[in-house]
């Protein structure tokens, strides 16, 4: 039987991982993929000077409660962004994000959270223009009050354009199609795709 060394996004596995593969197949074990999260929290995103939301950290006076977030208001293009470097395991696959957030105070409405990605790899420009991949809408608990914590359902499933295992993403609020008039604290974003488990 032949082998082949190289993934499909063009990855030449090393010595150590080709030993992996080996061993698990010598033992009666498919390769397989998992499902793995990484987090995306508001306290890692990157400074910005223009448009950005606003990082904070609040200190609850019930409890003494610390959480940082970012305050995303009710005017259009503020955003945040990351720069993430994807593991090896992971296939280039599809993803599905889970937005994690808060409200300072009670009020109806629905949070629209918009993600924008793109994929960034060997001798590309770093500035390449993120693409919107995904909204999710989530409503604000009627009954809440100050610092309720609030858990969109998982998105549908989604591809980054682009090629490489540099991820930028970028998030901002959908404030055309949302309707709470209020500020939405975002605290952190979920981020479930497809890794090899020999990696």
């Amino acid at each position: 039987m032949a082998w082949n060394t190289v993934r499909a996004d063009g990855e030449t596995l090393t010595a150590a991982q080709w030993n992996a593969v080996i061993s698990e197949v010598s033992t009666g074990r498919s390769p397989a993929l998992i499902n793995k999260t990484i987090i995306l929290y508001a306290g890692n995103s990157m400074i910005a000077t223009s448009t950005y939301a606003t990082l904070g950290q609040e200190l609850t006076t019930a409890n003494n409660i610390n959480f940082i977030y970012g305050d995303f208001s009710t005017v259009a293009g503020e955003h945040m962004q990351w720069g993430i470097q994807m593991d090896q395991g992971w296939n280039s696959s599809n993803q599905y994000a889970t937005f994690n957030w808060a409200v300072k105070t009670s009020q109806a409405g629905n949070a629209v959270w918009e993600l924008s990605a793109v994929r960034i790899g060997d001798n590309s420009t770093i500035h390449t223009a993120v693409a919107s991949i995904i909204t999710s809408t989530d409503a604000c608990q009627a009954s809440s009050t100050a610092f309720v914590f609030h858990r969109s359902a998982e998105t549908t499933n989604f591809l980054i354009t682009g090629t490489g295992n540099y991820i930028t993403y970028n998030l901002s609020r959908k404030v055309a199609s949302d309707t709470l008039s209020t500020n939405a604290r975002i605290l952190n974003i979920e981020l479930r795709g497809l890794y090899a488990s020999t990696y």
